[in-house]
């Protein structure tokens, strides 16, 4: 989708993990080994970030299974893209450790709260010798649906229901199951791919979805754009796309796109 803001560089240290869990508090009020490990498997999305619901370009998903792997999926402006990296871990009374896989990174994440369909965590990472606490408090509900699937195919714009920032809704998108796809734009009464994109790419993780793309400024300079939405609900006929977003002022306002399935 194109509705949203160029990729803006900043510099991030750490991306935001987390751990979740269900049940009761034990003894100091945190959970206990067993009930981590019972508990722990299954999809869960970051929703709030010391008391604010966080933007949905703030979203990241974390995936874990019996096997001891954690996968994570994050898409952010600071040049993060992450679509299911494997990290491994294991459960150590109310911490977590992951290792990251491709680089050993490690991070400890300190379950402080956990009920059965949303978790407390603060965590602390370390890389390259050094250790970045995160003083955040963050909080991951857990996923049930997961729409990688439902996305393939070929889909055309219905509506845009709040601010906009690119073109409108009507254009067509193919996502293809190599994450990369088609923006189409109507001319006439024909349907062109969009010459301008150099790249075009995309994930899907449970119902976060992110896109990204590149084009080329007049001075022959790559610029890389990304939009972010969460998949309310997607089936063979329809997909109602909803965000979070914010104004460059601080304000915040909430974006609905409904799209309808072409092929």
């Amino acid at each position: 989708m194109r509705l949203f803001v160029a990729k803006f560089l900043t510099i991030a240290v750490v991306a935001n993990f987390m751990i979740l869990f269900c049940g009761c508090k034990k003894e100091g009020g945190y959970p206990s080994t067993s009930e981590i490990r019972e508990n722990i498997c299954g999809k869960w999305k970051l929703f709030q970030k010391d008391g604010d619901y966080t933007l949905t370009n703030e979203r990241s998903i974390h995936t874990y299974n019996l096997k001891g792997e954690f996968y994570n999926s994050v898409s952010y402006n600071s040049g993060l893209w992450d679509n299911r990296e494997k990290w491994s871990y294991y459960v150590l009374f109310n911490k977590i450790r992951c290792n990251r896989d491709n680089d050993g990174e490690v991070l400890t994440q300190y379950v402080a709260e956990f009920q059965e369909d949303y978790h407390r965590i603060y965590q602390i990472a370390s890389a390259n010798n050094q250790e970045y606490h995160s003083d955040n408090d963050l909080v991951f509900k857990r996923i049930n649906e997961d729409f990688s699937k439902n996305i393939i195919g070929l889909w055309e714009g219905v509506s845009l229901v709040g601010d906009e920032t690119f073109g409108d809704a009507n254009h067509r998108w193919m996502y293809k199951n190599d994450n990369t796809y088609i923006y189409y734009n109507k001319v006439g009464d024909e349907w062109l791919p969009n010459d301008d994109d150099l790249t075009a790419e995309y994930f899907v993780d449970g119902d976060f979805f992110a896109s990204r793309w590149t084009k080329a400024d007049s001075l022959g300079n790559i610029v890389e754009f990304r939009e972010w939405w969460d998949v309310e609900s997607c089936d063979d006929n329809q997909m109602v796309l909803t965000a979070l977003r914010e104004r460059s002022d601080g304000s915040r306002y909430n974006t609905t796109l409904t799209v309808r399935k072409i092929e």
